[in-house]
């Protein structure tokens, strides 16, 4: 199970719909889909039931949600208070593309840490939100396609 799964499943149910949820998290629907079907099969049950129109939560479903956000809600508190900790240095925050992140970014972000003694912390994120938080200066850069979304 992974963190992008749960923040995935939480944005659906909180929305309740993939369309919606996919918007606010910048990422495609089919991104979300996949993440919600790996995190099923995982767990060997459903967490939604689908209909025409209308996604709702199974009752499994529901006790997941709880947990699920209870999970992301503490995951965020250890990173606010142990990312200073123990670091003399400011981490490079690079915001990158969900399958990039996982095939391609941990061996080379790996050898540069070795070799720089710099920290690197990757965030997945799809392209506009990962260049809206660069531009409010949450992340240091990013990796993004901006000719998909037709933006300068």
């Amino acid at each position: 199970m992974k963190l992008n799964q749960l923040e995935y499943f939480c944005a659906v149910c909180r929305y309740h719909s993939i369309t919606r949820a996919a918007e606010e998290l910048y990422v495609t629907q089919p991104t979300i889909s996949v993440a919600i079907r790996e995190l099923e099969n995982e767990l060997k049950l459903r967490l939604f039931h689908h209909e025409k129109n209308r996604i709702s939560l199974t009752k499994e479903g529901e006790a997941f949600y709880r947990r699920a956000e209870a999970l992301l809600k503490e995951t965020r508190a250890m990173v606010t208070e142990f990312s200073s900790l123990g670091e003399q240095e400011t981490p490079i925050r690079i915001g990158i593309p969900p399958l990039i992140s996982t095939v391609f970014f941990p061996s080379l972000t790996d050898g540069f840490q070795e070799k720089t003694g710099l920290s690197v912390q990757l965030f997945e994120y799809g392209s506009v939100k990962a260049c809206n938080m660069v531009q409010e200066e949450k992340l240091d850069c990013a990796l993004v396609n901006m000719d998909f979304y037709n933006i300068d």
